[in-house]
């Protein structure tokens, strides 16, 4: 997916941006529900998908 990313304008810098989009939506939307574990397990899962979809990027020849 990261590779088709690519393809479709996606940059590195985009991703943190994403991310800070997911947490606060996810924020908004359980509010007392959000909780300091489940916002650390949110964070650990989109860094592990960041990490893969950059991966997949740089695997794309420029």
């Amino acid at each position: 997916m990261g590779a088709r990313h690519v393809g479709y304008g996606v940059k590195d810098a985009h991703y943190a941006t994403v991310g800070a989009a997911l947490l606060a939506m996810l924020s908004e939307t359980l509010g007392s529900a959000f909780t300091p574990e489940v916002r650390g397990a949110w964070t650990a899962l989109y860094g592990a998908v960041e990490t893969t979809m950059k991966a997949g990027a740089a695997a794309v020849p420029h």
